[in-house]
């Protein structure tokens, strides 16, 4: 059957169909919610900066980002999501932000199309996005998640961490 394989078919009774009843043998087949940690951070005041997720990125769920090792006395840190961890309006990532003053490793490695601002105490801080309304178009899209913190130890005064890269899932 053509598109079979695309991952958008279930099964209602045994037969294929896109929009499978809710019987007891009814699954969906495509792509599964999951991320993944990549890049590293540069060494602020309380070591290197840390983003982790809880959750998986289920359409229609939460995921709640924790940052970790900001600086103690910050009170806010910033989490940056893009759609792209290959090019951004400054140019292709990761983007070297050493002409902003930032020390050397504190790159951009994210698009940066939507930023939050999250509270932080004692140098870790924690950010829940709610995604969007339970669409199959989205599942499959790979979003772009990092943090960044003032901390006036370090060297510009601003510190970045590492990247969870998100995909959108059904399941």
């Amino acid at each position: 059957m053509a598109g079979a394989g695309s991952g958008w078919f279930g099964t209602a009774g045994g037969a294929p169909s896109f929009f499978a009843a809710p019987y007891a043998d009814t699954r969906w087949q495509g792509p599964s919610a999951t991320w993944t940690a990549f890049g590293a951070g540069c060494t602020g005041s309380n070591g290197v900066p840390a983003l982790s997720v809880l959750g998986r990125p289920v359409i229609g769920g939460n995921m709640q980002f924790t940052a970790q090792n900001l600086a103690v006395g910050s009170s806010c840190g910033f989490l940056t999501a893009g759609l792209s961890d290959q090019a951004s309006t400054l140019g292709p990532l990761p983007f070297g932000l050493q002409a902003f003053g930032l020390a050397a490793g504190c790159d951009l490695l994210v698009s940066a199309e939507a930023n939050w601002m999250f509270h932080s105490n004692g140098g870790s801080g924690s950010c829940t996005l709610h995604f969007l309304p339970p669409s199959p178009g989205l599942s499959g899209i790979w979003l772009y998640y990092q943090a960044a913190s003032m901390d006036l130890q370090a060297p510009s005064g601003f510190v970045m961490s590492n990247v969870i890269a998100a995909r959108l899932g059904l399941f």
